[in-house]
């Protein structure tokens, strides 16, 4: 059932923002919830996850604290007191994933470029902290992106400007937290460089799902919703596991068909980075991703949707101007 529900939830790609003052609202609102996540990182960084956790709002256990750090929020190859940062729904790699997604549409939208270039920069500190090598990964290619896209534009300088500005801005943040290099960068070894991919679960359930698809074909095409291994971490692999061929070109041909990748925008990269990470660890299955996904796409299509309104708008403007301009000349 929640396997169907996070499938459907893509549906909302198609929300409608049909007015500017709503895309300003939704758009409004989405910036505060980021940025109120990424002092909720900073805080836990500061003052470690306990001290700043408010029971059975931000952090739920049923008896001690420890329950939550035990759920695969421990990082054991840094020691018993080492654990990610985390969000409400109490899982680093989630947090970690979340503000890789939601960052370009929050960024894009961002009237104030100073905020938005000094906010990349802290959440790119959190996604290390969260301990989610595919969200380290998906920061990077992020950041590629955006890099390519002012190079392209011609902005070079201005980009140097502003990453030297953001890193002092970060390197200032993360002064507060006693350590705070140090442990990111073992984070980074630990989690990344010196990690073991071939022995990782989700490749060896893949092998065992394989196998089992050689032995019945059909399980390609009509899925099994209760099969032996569940491939959760990978998204293609696991809506072909649970739903098939038909449900993984229906899947994908939404969102691509929702993305219009021939208007791609900045505000879009996130879905774009989002969709890359899913290929190895994307955490789709766990639902608030899911929605996240389908809500940042129809997000980024609103903004640019209204801001082409407007330009068109504005373009019109001049145009009936300049118009009134030659008559009274004449």
């Amino acid at each position: 059932m929640f396997n169907v529900v996070a499938l459907l939830s893509v549906g909302l790609v198609f929300y409608p923002i049909r007015s500017q003052n709503s895309c300003d609202t939704f758009l409004r609102f989405f910036r505060r919830a980021y940025y109120f996540l990424l002092a909720y990182g900073l805080l836990q960084i500061a003052f470690g996850s306990e001290a700043v956790a408010i029971r059975n709002v931000t952090a739920i256990y049923a008896e001690s604290f420890e329950d939550i750090l035990n759920k695969h929020n421990v990082l054991h190859g840094l020691g018993e007191d080492a654990s990610k940062i985390f969000g409400t729904y109490q899982n680093g790699n989630l947090f970690g994933v979340a503000l890789v997604l939601c960052a370009p549409l929050v960024f894009a939208s961002e009237p104030n470029r100073a905020v938005a270039v000094a906010a990349y920069f802290v959440a790119g500190m959190l996604v290390v902290f969260s301990g989610s090598a595919g969200a380290m990964a998906g920061f990077i290619f992020l950041t590629f992106l955006f890099l390519a896209k002012a190079l392209l534009a011609g902005r070079a300088p201005r980009v140097i400007v502003n990453a030297l500005v953001a890193i002092g801005a970060v390197g200032f943040i993360a002064g507060i937290a006693s350590g705070a290099f140090e442990q990111a960068f073992s984070l980074i070894e630990y989690r990344v460089l010196d990690r073991d991919f071939s022995v990782n679960g989700r490749w060896i359930k893949t092998a065992i799902w394989w196998s089992n698809v050689r032995a019945d074909p059909s399980l390609m095409v009509l899925g099994d919703l209760n099969p032996q291994v569940s491939i959760f971490e990978v998204l293609p692999l696991s809506i072909l596991q649970f739903f098939g061929l038909p449900g993984l070109l229906l899947f994908y041909a939404i969102v691509f068909l929702a993305l219009r990748p021939h208007k791609m925008s900045p505000a879009k990269y996130g879905v774009v980075t989002y969709l890359a990470m899913s290929c190895a660890d994307g955490g789709y299955w766990l639902t608030p991703c899911s929605y996240l996904l389908a809500i940042n796409i129809a997000g980024a299509n609103a903004l640019d949707r209204w801001r082409e309104v407007s330009a068109k708008r504005q373009g019109f403007r001049f145009q009936i101007n300049g118009r009134r301009l030659a008559w009274r000349a004449s």
